[in-house]
């Protein structure tokens, strides 16, 4: 009994239809974007590291030395023989405790700091662009799968009617009302309209299949497609230029650019180190002196480098990377341009899909009205099974049309939303939800 009540939820569960809110919630745990969120991570923890540089390092030294002769000096004195005195042990220990801090740098420090900076930016919007090219999939997948499931129907719903109209023509054929041409023509209709069943129940499945891999879950049924809203093409256009994850990603180039113009000039600048270190000598792991030095060799100081001449190598490090700080900046802003050019293309798009699905939703009703009239003069043997048969086929064209002008439709309109940011689609996915949080950041 709990075995068969298990089965019976299990179906029941598994039957469900899920909304396209539901499966982009799914999306969000796909492979893809997980990869690229790792990634993301890595560059977070890369610029941790570097943030290093602006901090002193203590690092602990220990050394042993082992002279192969003894070390010594030679003291020779005008009439009397050469003396060899020893200066320091055969076996040298050294151990120290040395701070070290980079004073200034020629701005490099700072410059790699920069750039790791950007590089994590860069990393986290490039993974909300793999998640934004995830949703396009998922919708195009989504508006398919609800369009070949409305097309479904239409075509079960053509074939329960040419089953019923071939039930009448059969009674009449029986009774020598009618010839057997009429009932063969139905009969010619409904396997027709039978294999279109089967045909798009594939499709359905198919599209099934591609939500599936997309949302790496199994998908087995949808809901209906999501309410649409007006939209401006100047506001889309000026959120995409501010908000867009691949054109702020590519800002977020532009600033490791000029991180990297400044990091290749900090070569003309000179180096100041500061240095202190507590240490002892020895001639043994004690480091407890040698019997010769001084055994006490604490210590601080500083150190200055500047490079006097390096081969023009600065110069010419400096010119590449302002090179490839222009050809970024031209880069960006032909991506702009093409970005003005999708969105513009798109907003054109969906007003032209809009006027499609009116102009279809008046043919639906059309041919509902014709199919109705039709059917009735079969009814009274006014009309022969091929017109019956046609208006049949008309109908269910007609719903099917209607149901991919729909899927069209949508699509066009999310992906407009899409070519802004993800966070702009969620906010007229879940409106309610977006007016909550409104309200509460307002007060």
């Amino acid at each position: 009994m709990r075995t068969t009540l298990f089965v019976i939820l299990f179906t029941l569960t598994a039957a469900q239809a899920q909304t396209l809110g539901e499966i982009m919630q799914l999306v969000d745990t796909n492979p893809q974007l997980k990869t690229a969120e790792q990634k993301s991570r890595a560059s977070t923890a890369r610029y941790a590291s570097q943030q290093s540089a602006n901090y002193p390092s203590l690092d602990a030294l220990y050394s042993a030395t082992y002279l192969f002769e003894k070390p010594v000096v030679y003291l020779s004195t005008p009439g009397a023989p050469t003396a060899e005195v020893q200066i320091q042990s055969q076996n040298q220990y050294d151990g120290a405790l040395r701070l070290t801090y980079p004073l200034f740098t020629g701005f490099a420090a700072s410059s790699a700091i920069d750039m790791a900076k950007s590089a994590m930016q860069r990393s986290l919007l490039e993974a909300e662009d793999v998640r934004r090219n995830l949703y396009l999939g998922t919708i195009n997948a989504y508006a398919t799968a609800v369009a070949a499931e409305q097309f479904q129907s239409a075509q079960e719903e053509a074939l329960d009617a040419i089953k019923k109209s071939y039930e009448k023509a059969k009674g009449m054929f029986e009774q020598g009302m009618a010839p057997p041409s009429e009932l063969y023509r139905i009969e010619a209709s409904y396997h027709a309209i039978e294999s279109a069943v089967i045909r798009a129940r594939n499709q359905y499945r198919i599209a099934l299949n591609t939500l599936s891999f997309l949302a790496d879950s199994t998908i087995s049924e949808v809901s209906a497609l999501p309410q649409y809203q007006d939209l401006s093409e100047e506001a889309l256009l000026t959120m995409a230029l501010q908000k867009r994850p691949d054109l702020q990603a590519l800002k977020k180039i532009l600033a490791m650019q000029q991180s990297r113009v400044e990091l290749e000039k900090s070569d003309y600048y000179p180096t100041v180190t500061l240095y202190a270190q507590l240490a002892q000598h020895g001639d043994d792991w004690r480091l407890d002196g040698d019997g010769y030095t001084n055994k006490d060799r604490s210590a601080a100081g500083f150190t200055i480098n500047y490079n006097l001449f390096g081969g023009f190598k600065s110069k010419y490090a400096v010119e590449a990377a302002r090179e490839e700080e222009l050809s970024v900046r031209w880069m960006i802003t032909s991506y702009e341009e093409e970005i003005k050019k999708e969105i513009k293309e798109s907003y054109l798009n969906f007003v032209s899909l809009k006027s499609q699905l009116e102009a279809q939703k008046a043919q639906v009703k059309a041919r509902q009205a014709y199919y109705a009239f039709i059917k009735g003069e079969f009814d009274n043997q006014l009309t022969d099974a091929d017109r019956l048969s046609r208006a049949v086929s008309s109908l269910a064209a007609a719903r099917s049309s209607l149901a991919a002008a729909q899927a069209r439709a949508y699509g066009a309109y999310a992906h407009m939303l899409l070519q802004v940011d993800v966070q702009t689609f969620q906010d007229a996915l879940y409106p309610v939800r977006r007016e909550s949080e409104k309200i509460r950041r307002e007060e």
